[in-house]
């Protein structure tokens, strides 16, 4: 006795349970999609005292949309620092201090040096001890 042609039902079994785990896509506009960003190259603002910035480490925005950047001041090569030599070899540039926070519209609000900011943590260091001890 001849054996029945079962292909043609395990194809359509295979095609079915195929269709069955494709995704839907959802009919809301944009819902499920990446937000999408764009460079402004006019964000941040100039900086202060011919600042310049070297490798940022970090970007973060607080509660209050405010936007804390974090670079390595000693990343920037001499000929981007001639300011700083003596005598001068440029008019510009200066590093910026380490942390410097910017408003939404990129207006320079406020800087921490790096040794402010390992005084910090290290002030937040010690409480954290006398926390985990209490």
């Amino acid at each position: 006795m001849p054996r029945p042609n079962l292909f043609p039902l395990v194809l359509a079994a295979a095609a079915v349970a195929l269709a069955s785990c494709q995704q839907m896509p959802d009919q809301r506009a944009g819902a499920g999609a990446a937000p999408k960003f764009a460079v402004d190259p006019a964000w941040p603002k100039p900086l202060p005292e011919n600042w310049i910035l070297g490798q940022v480490a970090g970007i973060a925005v607080d509660k209050d949309d405010r936007i804390w950047v974090l670079h390595r001041p000693t990343t920037l090569v001499d000929d981007e620092k001639g300011a700083m030599a003596n005598p001068p070899t440029t008019k510009c540039c200066r590093p910026a201090p380490a942390v410097l926070q910017f408003d939404a519209d990129g207006n320079l609000t406020d800087t921490a040096s790096r040794e402010q900011v390992a005084a910090l943590v290290a002030e937040l260091a010690a409480w954290t001890r006398l926390l985990r001890r209490a």
